[in-house]
């Protein structure tokens, strides 16, 4: 009788386990057992005393027969059968989507055991500290986990109770797609609002990362086009107006992030500068007679992204200067002022320009009489004219030019020039002559004479 280990019989072929112990035992009916003999794999009959252990992967052949105590001798019998002390191999492989240890949600782990002897019962598996489960159908599937680390552990049994050390397989579950972000580089601004203005010369870049398989791809889309592979930073379509670029990325087991947006307005047109002046001026055409005192304000607009600065940069000048208050040309002098100005996403305005003459002498006083004088002193040192002389007046100026001449006699009221004057009354005279340029200056002169 054998006994203490797991058995199993296939065919014609009995296995056993661990533990086995093999006894004998006799009986006679008349004289009594007097000694058992037993034979291991041939060897010499030994008086059996114990049961024998058979600890030893192997394959058994016992004979044994027993002697009363009159001589008779039984005929030998004898059984075989095979000790399995050996548990099965098993392996793992990966299938599916994965790269190396780092799998996807679609891989799974396909659990292949072997045994060479009573063979292979049943495989159990489980996951991180999970209870193990009979594996029915030769793979597990890792879909159901939860993204990182994770441990898979298995054993095998084989079917007379051996059964192997756990064999533990860390890996990483990759669920998570890459991290993507998106920036405009280049002309921007940022409105109050939220609005976010660009311009023409601007560009979008895509930047992703992945936490561990790394990044596959980055895609990109323009207002609903079809999606294009992204490599470098890429232009933004030019065409004014609101608009928005579409991004993701998809890591190397197919994990695809959410479709992410960036909204933008792009501003295509310059700011429009003018000029506006302050004080004394006189245009003519495009040239623009100014004082000391008179002030050019610029002033500029924009219909999207606001005017960032306006410059001006006069004539002869190395560089640009920022305006930031009204500005002025006391000294006199013809000079070309050439301004513009920028927008918040550097779209930046034509030169424009305005002839600026600072004028600021004011006109030069002529007067002539029509004939010469009688006689060049009266006793008091004033010229002599005849009555009915005529009396010509007239000025000249250096830039602006003459606005009008003013006389007037003696102190009396003043009175516009505009013929000659015939003195036609006798008297002594004294003649206020005033004249003013298109800016204003003025000049004044007396002259002093008598009439006879």
């Amino acid at each position: 009788a054998c006994s203490g280990a797991q058995s199993i019989v296939e065919g014609f072929t009995t296995y056993y386990g661990k533990g086995l112990r093999c006894s004998l035992s006799a009986t006679d009916d008349l004289s009594g057992v007097d000694t058992m003999f037993l034979s291991i794999n041939g060897k010499a009959y030994q008086p059996y005393s114990s049961a024998v252990a058979l600890d030893t992967e192997q394959k058994v052949v016992l004979h044994y027969y027993s002697v009363d105590h009159v001589g008779y001798t039984e005929k030998p019998s004898g059984m075989q059968f095979i000790v399995d002390l050996t548990p099965p191999a098993t392996t793992d492989t990966i299938t599916g989507n994965a790269i190396g240890d780092v799998l996807s949600t679609q891989a799974k782990f396909r659990i292949a055991s072997t045994d060479a002897l009573s063979g292979v019962a049943n495989i159990q598996t489980r996951f991180d500290q999970q209870d193990f489960k009979l594996l029915s159908s030769g793979e597990v599937s890792v879909e159901a986990l939860s993204d990182g680390e994770h441990t898979l552990s298995y054993f095998a049994a084989d079917r007379v109770g051996n059964r192997e050390t756990e064999h533990d397989v860390k890996f990483y579950l990759d669920r998570l797609p890459p991290t993507v972000s998106a920036k405009i580089d280049g002309d921007q601004f940022l409105a109050a609002g939220g609005t976010r203005f660009v311009s023409g010369r601007s560009q979008v870049q895509v930047d992703a990362q992945d936490n561990k398989s790394g990044v596959a791809k980055i895609e990109y889309s323009f207002d609903g086009t079809d999606f294009n592979a992204y490599s470098q930073p890429v232009g933004l379509p030019i065409k004014a107006g609101v608009a928005k670029v579409t991004y993701r990325a998809s890591d190397k087991l197919g994990n695809t992030s959410a479709n992410s947006t960036l909204a933008y307005t792009m501003d295509t047109v310059a700011p429009h500068t003018d000029y506006h002046i302050t004080g004394a001026s006189y245009q003519v055409r495009s040239d623009v007679y100014i004082t000391r005192d008179t002030k050019i304000e610029l002033s500029a607009t924009d219909d999207a992204s606001g005017v960032q600065r306006i410059e001006y940069q006069p004539e002869g000048a190395m560089q640009p200067e920022l305006y930031t208050h009204a500005i002025s040309f006391p000294e006199e002098g013809r000079r070309l002022v050439r301004f513009w100005s920028t927008d918040q996403v550097n779209n930046r305005e034509l030169d424009r320009a305005v002839l600026v003459i600072t004028d600021n002498t004011p006109p030069e006083i002529f007067a002539n009489f029509s004939v010469a004088p009688i006689t060049a002193d009266n006793g008091q040192g004033l010229a002599v004219y005849r009555r009915l002389t005529s009396l010509f007046l007239g000025a000249t100026d250096n830039a602006a030019g003459v606005h009008k001449i003013y006389y007037s006699f003696d102190g009396g009221k003043e009175s516009e020039y505009s013929t000659p004057l015939v003195l036609d009354h006798a008297g002594t005279f004294d003649l206020l002559i005033r004249v003013d340029d298109n800016l204003g200056n003025q000049s004044s002169k007396h002259i002093h004479f008598v009439i006879r």
